[in-house]
């Protein structure tokens, strides 16, 4: 009797982890199937349009991969809630689901309402994740490993195969060529982190071939250079700073000094001369859009704009959505954007002050775990929460699209610090029985 509860309970546990590696990698692989299946064409004027929404095959695989991973994290919600929770774990949990709560609000209270599937994905998804655990680390890492190669190797393919899918070409802020790679991501900007989630989760996986591994870094390092993305180049030098800075050597002590004082220099130098040249009419209409970070800070007024008429919830889940926030904007600069370009901004105008209280404290729980754990992981917790930070800075990092690249580096990083907090958690349990 007491050896069949026994292969009872194996048994269901062995099919709680099948749904949850199923939940997993639907989450890793859907935007891949998303792009691929959305047609992407350049205008005459080289502006990139993705017609998704009006692709019936695009539209039915979204819907289809929703509906799966809604179902499943709804099968995994109730027995991760079962389980005792350890202080850290109950910490990333509930600071998650404050941040879920923002936009949620939002879409009902917000000047808006409306409401999307889509923004039930990352609280579900995320509370499934709490059936993670410490021996999770080795395959979660080489599933996140094998997918930034999938997008590095497969955007190269594309190029080749199909270069009007994945090359924009006479790309106007093009340093070195007038040619940008998006290949198999939704963009550039969101294709190019994906050399650097290679790069670290590379410094921790078991390498077995020396040889196919320095294929993947030239691989990786001209990706990274054909997307052109000047983001992800200024991330990796803070990560790479960061790095050195963290091992608290004479010599990386040093480096950090020199890299970083080149580095102010030549901003210094750069917002002088350009500032100078604006005030005398000097300034082209290349150098208006670097100094304005691309027309960001554009999209920004604007946003705070919108934020003013509702600052309690925001305008809601619509926003830069709607033909009433996109249009306005497009009349006055000829271009709309799909998203505020920075993580405040879009929450502020988004879900507005509820919504930014949430992210805030969400982002501190994050850099708290993600630096608790950074010697352990040697350094992959903190640097991927860097990653996040660095890039909200232009991007919206933490969205709940599932479709986005976006929410995959956020899911990557939540799952990781949710299995370090586990592997805290079973050794704290170990040392208890021991004792």
């Amino acid at each position: 009797m007491i050896k069949q509860q026994i292969q009872i309970q194996h048994d269901q546990r062995m099919i709680l982890k099948k749904a949850l590696v199923v939940l997993v990698v639907l989450i890793l692989i859907s935007p891949i199937l998303n792009n691929l299946t959305s047609p992407r064409v350049f205008n005459l004027e080289q502006i990139m349009v993705v017609t998704m929404e009006k692709d019936p095959t695009a539209l039915l695989i979204r819907s289809a991969m929703t509906a799966l991973l809604l179902f499943f994290s709804f099968l995994l919600i109730w027995p991760a809630m079962k389980q005792k929770f350890a202080k850290p774990e109950l910490q990333l949990w509930v600071a998650s689901c404050m941040f879920s709560c923002g936009p949620i609000l939002s879409s009902v209270l917000g000047s808006k309402a409306t409401l999307s599937p889509q923004w039930f994905v990352l609280p579900l998804c995320f509370t499934a994740l709490l059936l993670l655990r410490g021996k999770d680390l080795k395959w979660f890492v080489s599933l996140i490993r094998m997918i930034a190669l999938v997008y590095l190797y497969g955007s190269l393919i594309a190029a080749l195969v199909d270069p009007a899918f994945a090359i924009e070409e006479y790309y106007k802020l093009g340093y070195f060529y007038s040619f940008r790679l998006h290949g198999i991501a939704n963009l550039a900007n969101h294709l190019a982190p994906m050399v650097i989630v290679f790069w670290l989760t590379n410094r921790i996986y078991e390498k077995k071939n020396t040889y196919f591994n320095i294929v993947h870094w030239l691989v990786s390092f001209t990706v990274l250079l054909l997307t052109q993305s000047k983001t992800t180049w200024v991330t990796f030098v803070v990560l790479f700073m960061f790095v050195f800075l963290a091992t608290r050597t004479r010599a990386a002590r040093h480096m950090y000094i020199v890299i970083t004082t080149v580095i102010v220099l030549c901003g210094c130098l750069f917002i002088i001369n350009s500032s100078a040249s604006y005030a005398l009419g000097l300034q082209s209409q290349d150098m208006e859009l670097i100094t304005s970070l691309t027309g960001r800070n554009f999209v920004w007024s604007y946003t705070i704009e919108i934020w003013k008429h509702n600052p309690l919830f925001g305008y809601g889940l619509d926003l830069w959505k709607d033909q009433e926030t996109r249009l306005p904007f497009l009349d006055m600069y000829n271009w709309a954007p799909g998203q505020a370009h920075n993580q405040f901004f879009q929450t502020l105008g988004e879900s507005g002050l509820i919504g930014v209280a949430g992210l805030v404290f969400y982002v501190g729980i994050l850099i708290k775990l993600g630096w608790r754990y950074a010697k352990e992981s040697k350094y992959l917790t903190i640097m991927m929460v860097l990653l996040l930070l660095i890039r909200g800075i232009t991007e919206s990092t933490l969205e709940s699209n599932l479709f986005k690249e976006n929410f995959l580096y956020h899911f990557m990083t939540f799952a990781l610090l949710m299995i370090y907090v586990k592997r805290e958690k079973e050794r704290t349990g170990q040392q208890s029985i021991a004792e």
